[in-house]
């Protein structure tokens, strides 16, 4: 009896590391089809972010398709030519509604201001700052604020 005893906990034993090696070979297969087809898909689409040397992530446009990409880009460029306008123009009156209707309410900046208080002192601030930008390209610093002009001189650049 002790003799059948074994040989059915054998069996028992067996089959347990069957089924343990079945379910890691097809574990096994199955994470060698995923990198595979990342592979497959890789080599496809070429090297890189955007698909290699492919324009536009990887797409082959056409004539007809590239002109109209453009004729979108030109379009945009121009609209936010017009919003950027409108934006300036409601700043140097100091209209609030104007400059809140050319952001639109919800943008980040319409947010942080909130009010035609806080908006009036954004202005001032902004022209301000342009006074200053002019002051400092009339002492020669082109292109810079000046606020940073340590030249590299500081503390901890000896």
């Amino acid at each position: 009896m002790a003799d059948t005893m074994k040989t059915v906990e054998k069996t028992k034993t067996n089959r347990v590391v069957a089924k343990s090696l079945l379910s890691l070979a097809v574990v096994a297969l199955l994470a060698g089809g995923v990198v595979a087809a990342q592979a497959a898909s890789f080599q496809s689409k070429g090297a890189g972010r955007n698909g290699g040397d492919k324009p536009f992530g990887g797409q082959n446009l056409t004539a007809e398709q590239k002109a109209e990409r453009e004729a979108f880009r030109t379009a945009h460029q121009a609209e936010m030519a017009a919003k950027q306008e409108t934006v300036k123009a409601a700043m140097d009156k100091g209209d609030y509604q104007a400059w809140l209707n050319a952001v639109g309410a919800t943008s980040t900046m319409a947010v942080k201001i909130g009010n035609a208080a806080n908006f009036a002192k954004f202005v001032e601030a902004h022209n301000l700052r342009t006074q200053a930008d002019a002051i400092m390209k009339s002492l020669g610093f082109d292109g810079q604020s000046g606020f940073h002009m340590g030249g590299g001189m500081g503390p901890k650049n000896r």
